[in-house]
């Protein structure tokens, strides 16, 4: 049974897992998110870059908080099911690059 999945028999088993993807979202932005900037702006631009990069977590938080909120409204069971794409997506996104070795030149 699908629904099962986005259930938890107690307050504490929900509260646990959603601690521990608030872990997980977190220590992955903070790990790739200055690894990126350096990446995409470069020696002189990385501070320009890093705030570009973070502003989409605010346009993706007012997104979701609409869009969730309105799934939320007809149902908890809906956000599982929300936050489980993009999990998978990243994850997915990581792996595709995971290995691989930049040949950017010492300046």
């Amino acid at each position: 049974m699908i629904i099962a999945a986005a259930q938890f028999h107690s307050s504490n088993a929900a509260i646990c897992f959603l601690v521990l993807i608030s872990f997980t979202a977190n220590s992955t932005h903070s790990i790739l998110g200055t690894a990126a900037a350096m990446d995409i702006g470069g020696v002189r631009m990385a501070g320009f870059a890093s705030g570009v990069i973070d502003s989409f977590q605010y346009f993706g938080g007012s997104l979701a908080g609409f869009l969730l909120g309105k799934l939320l409204d007809q149902s908890w069971t809906w956000y599982f099911y929300f936050m489980a794409p993009f999990g998978i997506i990243g994850g997915s996104l990581m792996l595709s690059i995971a290995g691989r070795v930049t040949l950017a030149t010492a300046r």
